[in-house]
C-alpha cells in the first residue's frame, strides 16, 4: 500500500446548472464527504449537490445500513435517504433542504479541513529511543489523533504502526492532555484511505459497535 506525497488537494472546478427537477445544482465537484451510519463511517466523493440531494462516487461496496447521514468538509451533517445506485455512483435525498453554499463551505464560518474517521485501533508509536502504546481516536488523509499516557514533545518524529495500516512516519503537531495530533509525512490517496477504512470496519467487529456502546474516550473528537 503506497501513500502519496503531500501536496495540494485534488479539486475540480465547480459550475451551477439547473437539472430537470428544477433545483439549482452545483456540479463537476470532486470533494471528499463522509457517509455515516449508527455503526460506521465511510469516505466517498461528492460529485454534485442541490438543495434537495446529491450524487456520490463510492470508492468501495455500498454499506448495507439504511439510516445514513452525510457530513461535508465544513462539518455540516445532514440526514439522507438513498434513492438510487449505479455502478460506483449513488444518489441521496436530503431529509431537509440544505443551503448549498454553506454545505460547500462558501458561507461557512469554519474552514474546510480533512474529514476525520473514528477508528479506535491499538497503535504503537516508535521514536529513536523507545516504543509506546496508545489508541487511535481518529484518522484522516493527513494525520491522526492518538491517546498515549507518555509525554511526547511537539515536533517529535515517530513511526505509527497499527493493524491494517502501513507503517506511517509522522510528527507531533499538538498535545492536549493525553491526546496527541500527528501529521503524516505523506498523505493517503482518497481511494486508499476509503478502502482501508472500509476494510478495517468490516474486519474488526469492535469497530462496528453502535456509537452509543463506545467508551467515552472513543467518542470524543479531536478539536
Amino acid at each position: 500500500m503506497q501513500i502519496e506525497q503531500s501536496g495540494p488537494r485534488p479539486e475540480a472546478a465547480s459550475k451551477v446548472v439547473v437539472d430537470d427537477r428544477g433545483a439549482p445544482r452545483v456540479t463537476t465537484l470532486y470533494r471528499p464527504a463522509k457517509l455515516i451510519s449508527h455503526k460506521a463511517e465511510y469516505l466517498c466523493i461528492l460529485r454534485d449537490i442541490s438543495a434537495s440531494g446529491a450524487s456520490l462516487r463510492l470508492l468501495h461496496a455500498l454499506p448495507s445500513e439504511k439510516d445514513l447521514s452525510l457530513e461535508f468538509e465544513c462539518g455540516l451533517r445532514v440526514a439522507v435517504d438513498l434513492v438510487w445506485t449505479s455502478d460506483d455512483t449513488a444518489g441521496v435525498k436530503f431529509r431537509d433542504p440544505v443551503d448549498v453554499q454553506s454545505a460547500l463551505g462558501t458561507l461557512s464560518l469554519f474552514p474546510r479541513r480533512d474529514l476525520r474517521f473514528s477508528l479506535p485501533l491499538p497503535v504503537v508509536l516508535t521514536t529513536p529511543r523507545r516504543s509506546l502504546r496508545g489508541r487511535m481516536g481518529n484518522l484522516s488523509r493527513e494525520g491522526a489523533m492518538v491517546r498515549c499516557p507518555a509525554f511526547l514533545a511537539i515536533g517529535r518524529a515517530v513511526r505509527l504502526e497499527a493493524r491494517g495500516l502501513p507503517p506511517i512516519d509522522a510528527h507531533v503537531r499538538w498535545r492536549k492532555g493525553n491526546r496527541y495530533g500527528f501529521v503524516f509525512a505523506n498523505t493517503f490517496p482518497l481511494d486508499v484511505l476509503a478502502q482501508t477504512i472500509f476494510r478495517l470496519q468490516s474486519d474488526c467487529p469492535f469497530l462496528l459497535a453502535p456509537r452509543a456502546d463506545y467508551p467515552d474516550a472513543m467518542r470524543e473528537r479531536a478539536s
